[in-house]
């Protein structure tokens, strides 16, 4: 191999990613990747869900509710009631408020 073509091969793949960099970051911008756009898609609210959570465990005390991801991506709230001597743990998607696990334990 000639040392021309040596030089050839990495200068043509480095010319072909510099083009394309900034054609990348404007689709990211424009995209909105930067999570503000996705909050703002959000149609269920953290007050909403929390509602929802007492709605289904008839009442008590909200200790806990934390946005997350939950299988395959989904934006969830994760709600934990204490109600007298029971704890509700739920997972409501942020997009539908649907609530999508439960479970309960006893407390002492």
């Amino acid at each position: 191999m000639t040392k021309q073509r040596r030089f050839t091969l990495p200068l043509l793949f480095s010319t072909l990613l510099l083009a394309a960099l900034p054609a990348v970051f404007a689709t990211n911008a424009a995209a909105g990747n930067n999570g503000q756009a996705r909050h703002a898609q959000t149609a269920v609210s953290a007050e909403k869900a929390r509602q929802i959570a007492l709605d289904k465990s008839g009442g008590g005390d909200i200790v806990k509710c934390q946005s997350g991801r939950y299988r395959g991506g989904v934006r969830v709230y994760h709600v934990v009631v204490i109600n007298q001597s029971m704890k509700y743990i739920y997972k409501i998607s942020a997009e539908t408020g649907e609530i999508l696990y439960t479970t309960q334990k006893r407390i002492r």
